[in-house]
């Protein structure tokens, strides 16, 4: 997800473990 910052706050870095 490019939004990692934001899904890493609402989900909890699920969709920010791609981009890190």
């Amino acid at each position: 997800a490019q939004d990692g910052v934001l899904v890493y706050r609402l989900q909890g870095a699920v969709e920010n473990n791609q981009t890190g």
